[in-house]
């Protein structure tokens, strides 16, 4: 393999603290190249990704004629169809685009976790469960759905980086996310409200409290009605897919036969730890929250973010976006609990740590468990040369299925 080699060679380089994400993201790209489609990925967007290529390598138009067809269509995400028509200028291999969305999604995700890594107390073990989740909460293997999770993955881009250097310009990245997936308005307008209350954490912890409540109460017709009322009447036709109650009735009747039992509770364990652990730091920690300006106000953005992702998280669509506020979250208390003065708060909890560690675990085992679908042979045993001779690669799943 030549990964060891490649790990030897950037340790050299240790005055460079972005060796360990460079080498992540170096296997990020080769994941990319060796992505596999499992028979449960037929249902994904990658598939019509793919078909995207293929129309395009097909029809061997320039881009701007394909772009006018692309708009005209009502289409206005320009991310897909820019990756495809440039993975079509070298071939029709679905690798080739697969390699293209992993270079971007995978440069954000090691950008975000190098963040966190340079705020953490590695030697924490609960903060290594964190670090673990954050990667799971949106990893690489999502991009079988490349717009949405890369619009999420630099979104958080955007928001992490500008709390921590307070430079407006990674608020351009945020910005900029509507055009790789058009729903991305929501979470600026959210970000917008979250900015506004900063402020005030105590009455965004009370709002945080009435989510854990609501968010189990409101139904997918609920929230359909809600968003399509405050939905820009430019994307109206765009949103009939996450609000028309037929098609939503479809794709809930669909899942309810063919998910596993593990994936259909998994987001309950990511829940159930995810409260706990930010009620527990609110009533042991929030008078140390409130002495510093900078960590009240990275609290009350993620908690706001995280709230609202709460009441959305039932929806079977715009639920996703409960994993920004999770992101945002789990990325404060990494920082938080990192710091000197919360060294021990995880043995102050007593016992519930142990529901905390163990909800959140479960839910990344599960993560590596869903990475095996798009994960081939040659992912793990063999290197960018010899995997450049492989048309077709088998995930790890299929093969699995094969024995079992």
């Amino acid at each position: 393999m030549i990964w060891p080699f490649m790990s030897l060679v950037l340790c050299l380089f240790k005055k460079d603290k972005t060796y360990f994400p460079n080498l992540l993201w170096m296997f990020f790209m080769y994941y990319g190249m060796t992505f596999a489609l499992s028979i449960e990925s037929l249902d994904n967007d990658i598939v019509r990704y793919q078909e995207m290529l293929l129309n395009i390598r097909a029809d061997k138009l320039s881009f701007t004629n394909i772009l006018s067809e692309h708009l005209l269509s009502g289409e206005f995400d320009l991310y897909s169809i820019t990756v495809a028509y440039i993975a079509s200028l070298f071939s029709s291999s679905i690798n080739v685009l697969t390699f293209l969305f992993s270079i971007i999604f995978g440069y954000f995700l090691t950008r975000n976790i190098y963040l966190i890594q340079t705020k953490s107390d590695l030697k924490n073990p609960f903060i290594l469960v964190l670090i673990v989740l954050f990667f799971f909460l949106n990893p690489i293997h999502n991009i079988n759905g490349a717009r949405f999770y890369t619009a999420l993955q630099i979104f958080v881009y955007g928001i992490l980086y500008f709390i921590h250097t307070k430079k407006k310009k990674y608020l351009l990245f945020c910005l900029l996310t509507p055009i790789i997936h058009f729903s991305y308005y929501l979470p600026i307008i959210i970000l917008i409200f979250s900015s506004l209350l900063r402020k005030f954490p105590k009455i965004i912890f009370y709002f945080f409290v009435v989510s854990i409540v609501s968010s189990e109460l409101l139904t997918n017709e609920i929230i359909s009605n809600f968003v399509s009322k405050i939905g820009v009447s430019v994307f109206e036709e765009r949103t009939i897919g996450y609000t028309d109650k037929e098609l939503i009735d479809l794709y809930l009747e669909d899942n309810s036969t063919n998910l596993n039992w593990y994936i259909k509770y998994l987001n309950y364990f990511l829940k159930i730890g995810l409260n706990i652990l930010v009620i527990s730091v609110y009533f042991l920690r929030i008078k140390t929250i409130l002495k510093n300006d900078f960590d009240k106000q990275f609290f009350s953005i993620s908690l706001f973010v995280f709230s609202l992702g709460n009441f959305l998280s039932n929806h079977f669509v715009i639920g996703r976006f409960y994993s920004l506020g999770a992101l945002l979250i789990v990325s404060f208390m990494i920082y938080f609990l990192s710091k000197s003065e919360n060294k021990y708060f995880m043995y102050r909890i007593g016992f519930l740590r142990h529901i905390v560690m163990t909800c959140l675990l479960i839910f990344s085992i599960v993560g590596i468990r869903t990475w095996l679908f798009s994960m081939s042979l040659s992912t793990i045993f063999l290197n960018p040369i010899f995997s450049i001779f492989i048309e077709n690669h088998v995930s790890i799943n299929d093969l699995l299925r094969g024995f079992i």
